[in-house]
This record gives structure tokens, C-alpha cells and sequence, in this order.
């Protein structure tokens, strides 16, 4: 019943955004992706349980902070990588 929702909803509203920033501003593209990405990241519940986790496993040899860090660096990489793949000229 969610994703009934979500298709009906959300996905069209994103697709119709998602093709106006690409159409008239494909350099916000990435930017706009980037802190999509990031806010989902850092609100994920999931996030911050594997993050736990992982520390807890390695000892603390892996902390909490950086594997964060390092998923917000992936984020911003991604939506780089895909804008020189798709707009670069």
C-alpha cells in the first residue's frame, strides 16, 4: 500500500524536478543529488546502527565518525562521476 503511494505520489513529483533541473540547470544536477543523498544518509536509522556495529566489531579500530565520513565522501563522488558521465562536453 506504501509504494502504491510512493508511484502515485513522490515518484512523479521527483521525475517531473528531475527533468526541469536537468533541462534548464544541469550543473545543479549534481549538487542538488549530493544533498539529497546526504540528508538520506544522515537520517537513515540503518546508517547509524551498522556504524555501531562496525566499531564494535573492529575493536575501535573503525570509528563511528569516519565511516560516516566515508559515506558522505561516496555520496559526493557518485554524483560527480555521474554528471561528468552524463554532461560532460
Amino acid at each position: 500500500m506504501f509504494l502504491v503511494g510512493v508511484n502515485a505520489g513522490f515518484m512523479e513529483v521527483g521525475r517531473t524536478m528531475g527533468e526541469g533541473i536537468a533541462i534548464s540547470y544541469p550543473w545543479l544536477l549534481p549538487v542538488v543529488g549530493f544533498s539529497l543523498g546526504m540528508v538520506v544518509v544522515l537520517a537513515e536509522p540503518a546508517v547509524y546502527v551498522l556504524t555501531e556495529q562496525v566499531e564494535e566489531v573492529t575493536s575501535g579500530h573503525i570509528k563511528k565518525e569516519s565511516y560516516i565520513s566515508s559515506f558522505i565522501f561516496r555520496n559526493c563522488f557518485c554524483s560527480f562521476d555521474v554528471y561528468v558521465k552524463n554532461y560532460d562536453t
